[in-house]
C-alpha cells in the first residue's frame, strides 16, 4: 500500500502493478466518472484496445465550464501536439500496456500515451461520443500553473521529436 504522497506517477505505477485483471481503468481523485462509463466502455474494448470518452470539465464546486468533444479515433499522430486522450476517461487493454510505466515528470499522463503509441505502429484509441466523466479543474491542481503546465507541455512535445527522430529538430535532442 502507498503509506506516504510520492507523486501521481508513482501512486499510478503502484496501481498498474497492483492490478490483475485484464482491462485497467484510470480515475483522478478530484475527477468523477459517471454511473455508466465502464458498462459503455467495455462493450468497446473488445475491438479497441484504448477506449475513452467525451467529458465536461467543472469547477472546485461542480459547476458545468464547459463539454470537451474530440475526434473518434486518435492514432499516434493524433497525440504529436497534444494529449486527446483524458486518462481519468480511459479504459485499456491490460496487454497493450506490458511494461509502460508512468514516468516521474509533469505531464506524465500524455507522455504515458505518447510512448504506448509510439510502440505499437496499428494501435487507435476510441472515443465513445457521450459524456462518461467530469474532470475538475481547480485553482490549487498541479496543471494550473500555466507557465509550469506550459513548460511540461513543451518538454513532452520535444521528448515525442527526439524519439520519432525528425531530422532537423535533432539539435535539440540528447539522445
Amino acid at each position: 500500500s502507498l503509506t506516504e504522497n510520492r507523486g501521481v506517477a508513482n501512486a499510478r505505477i503502484h496501481g498498474l502493478n497492483m492490478a490483475s485483471g485484464n482491462i485497467v481503468a484510470f480515475c483522478d481523485s478530484d475527477d468523477k466518472w459517471c454511473d455508466d462509463k465502464l458498462e459503455i466502455q467495455l462493450e468497446y474494448i473488445e475491438k479497441f484496445d484504448i477506449v475513452s470518452s467525451c467529458y465536461v470539465e467543472i469547477d472546485c464546486a461542480g459547476k458545468v465550464l464547459r463539454e470537451r468533444h474530440g475526434k473518434e479515433i486518435v492514432k499516434k499522430e493524433d497525440l504529436f501536439w497534444i494529449n486527446r486522450i483524458p486518462l481519468s476517461g480511459a479504459i485499456v487493454n491490460r496487454d497493450v500496456i506490458k511494461s509502460h510505466r508512468f514516468l516521474d515528470i509533469g505531464h506524465e499522463d500524455y507522455v504515458f500515451w505518447q510512448d504506448l503509441f509510439r510502440s505499437s505502429e496499428n494501435l487507435v484509441a476510441y472515443r465513445v461520443p457521450k459524456i462518461l466523466f467530469k474532470y475538475r479543474k481547480c485553482g490549487n491542481s498541479l496543471s494550473s500553473n500555466k507557465i509550469r503546465s506550459i513548460l511540461w507541455h513543451l518538454r513532452a512535445v520535444l521528448r515525442n521529436i527526439c524519439y520519432n527522430g525528425i531530422n532537423r529538430w535533432r539539435g535539440f535532442c540528447r539522445v
